[in-house]
């Protein structure tokens, strides 16, 4: 740590007997600095209807994903449903976290989503999220709106040496 710098504490929803806003409201009396969720189809939460929760009931706090499992869901979908959370949240406040996956590979196969290729899904959907986060895309005829300026921040999670490279391609935080 940096001197004068600042040291920042969250908490990571699980789910469990304490609802998602109840979570998210505590965190934030309680003076943390962030709410994170996870992302999971088969047990914890699903990643953006937590976020979306996290972003309804708090004021202050960063709010983030830690992390979604990018291969499961089509890109163009997961960027319009972050921005829209971001949006709703507020300027600065949303971070979106992704990763590969992979740790439950029963959920690929209940998603319709191949295991094997989960690193490739995962770098197109980081490039047409941010691109489309920007205004931009591959599609002629298709944009998300609103545009906003800044979108999320993107982190990325993962132990190999695929993730680092991911995170240095994508990351902006």
């Amino acid at each position: 740590m940096r001197v004068g710098a600042q040291m920042r504490v969250g908490a990571q929803y699980l789910g469990g007997p304490m609802p998602v806003t109840a979570f998210g409201r505590a965190v934030e009396a309680a003076g943390l600095d962030s709410a994170w969720c996870g992302d999971h189809v088969g047990h914890y939460v699903d990643g953006i209807a937590a976020l979306g929760c996290l972003a309804g009931c708090t004021n202050r706090i960063r709010i983030g994903t830690n992390v979604l499992v990018a291969p499961l869901r089509p890109a163009a979908v997961t960027a319009k449903a972050l921005m829209t959370i971001a949006e709703n949240a507020g300027p600065g406040r949303v971070i979106a976290g992704f990763g590969v996956g992979g740790e439950f590979p029963a959920e690929f196969t209940a998603a319709g989503a191949d295991l094997r290729t989960r690193g490739r899904r995962t770098d197109e959907t980081l490039d047409l999220v941010r691109r489309l986060w920007r205004g931009d895309g591959p599609f002629p005829d298709f944009r998300i709106e609103p545009v906003l300026d800044p979108p999320p921040e993107i982190r990325v999670g993962g132990r190999s040496d695929a993730a680092l490279r991911r995170t240095v391609r994508f990351g902006s935080g």
